[in-house]
């Protein structure tokens, strides 16, 4: 048995449609756990999963990702990407984590994998974006004021940037990218042109996937676009990100980075029902703001521009929004 590193790279990620078991659910809230720490961590971004493609000055509905005003800006050209040296953050989750890859679950076909006799893969999944490019506003955040007042539906554009509007977002930057799968296992040398077949047999062939296997590697990679990953809000509510900041700080926050970090791995619904009932309850009062923790960060009185804030700030930020994901999916 050989040692490899087994990588998918998608250039799409999102939410499977159809939520049917409660093991799916738990991969889903899994993978929306992840992104936040990723990058909310990394980028002071909010991830987004069906809103494609996405560009600098568009207003997105945060309930469903629609994009309902757009075009709001002479001489914006959006695609204006801009590579991120060094993107590379990852976040270990179990194999149970659920996204869609071209209407097939992530976790059946490692099932799929796991069941060809040949492949061996561990139950640990490494996610990380890249490669990483951001979009800018042209002009920098201030330009965001220079909307079309010759179009009445880009009226709602001066709200946003004075964060008096909660249920939208008003994206200042876009990230750009792929996210990239990486498992580690083991192939069975002596069937290896066996392992070749039903790989092939288990990857779409609409995904593009170009797929080597060796006695000394595995390796399944697309060759799809990069996509839309994340936006960056023009602005953040300094109040709430200094709260949360607050709120973590100490023992309380020490005890979530634990927990959150445990429900991340888990690996079956057993495990998972038992670490997110413990963080639904030891967010106590807190928890009440699971759905709608998103519209406090990018709304309010004391909104300051995003460029101003540091990836520091959004450590315990990331903390939260992760611990927020994993409450949604608590079996409460």
């Amino acid at each position: 048995m050989k040692l490899v590193s087994l990588a998918v790279v998608t250039a799409f990620v999102a939410f499977p449609i159809s939520v049917a078991d409660a093991q799916q659910s738990q991969g889903i809230y899994q993978y929306k756990a992840a992104m936040s720490r990723l990058f909310l961590g990394g980028y002071r971004a909010m991830p987004v999963y069906r809103a494609n493609p996405v560009w600098p000055g568009d207003v997105i509905q945060m309930d469903n990702e629609s994009i309902i005003v757009t075009d709001c800006f002479a001489g914006q050209k959006g695609g204006n990407y801009i590579e991120i040296r060094n993107a590379g953050d990852t976040v270990t989750v179990g194999t149970g984590v659920d996204v869609d890859l071209a209407g097939s679950a992530l976790s059946a076909r490692l099932a799929a994998l796991k069941a060809s006799g040949h492949v061996q893969i561990s139950d640990e999944i490494k996610i990380s974006a890249t490669p990483l490019s951001h979009d800018p506003i042209e002009g920098g955040e201030s330009a965001l004021l220079k909307w079309n007042r010759a179009k009445s539906n880009c009226a709602i554009i001066e709200d946003l940037y004075h964060g008096r509007q909660s249920k939208y977002l008003l994206v200042g930057e876009v990230l750009h990218g792929k996210v990239r799968f990486e498992i580690t296992g083991h192939v069975d040398a002596g069937g290896n042109l066996q392992a070749k077949a039903r790989l092939e047999g288990i990857i779409p062939v609409e995904l593009n996937v170009s797929t080597k296997v060796s006695l000394d590697s595995l390796m399944v990679t697309t060759s799809k676009d990069e996509m839309t990953l994340a936006v960056i809000p023009a602005h953040y509510n300094a109040s709430e990100v200094a709260r949360i900041t607050e709120y973590l700080r100490g023992e309380r926050g020490a005890q979530l980075e634990i927990a959150v970090q445990q429900a991340l791995r888990a690996r079956d619904i057993g495990e998972w029902n038992k670490i997110s009932i413990f963080l639904y309850t030891y967010l106590g009062t807190e928890v009440a703001r699971r759905n709608d923790w998103v519209e406090r960060l990018i709304a309010g009185s004391d909104m300051i521009p995003t460029e101003k804030l540091t990836n520091d700030d959004f450590k315990a930020v990331s903390l939260y929004g992760a611990a927020m994901n994993i409450a949604q999916g608590a079996p409460m």
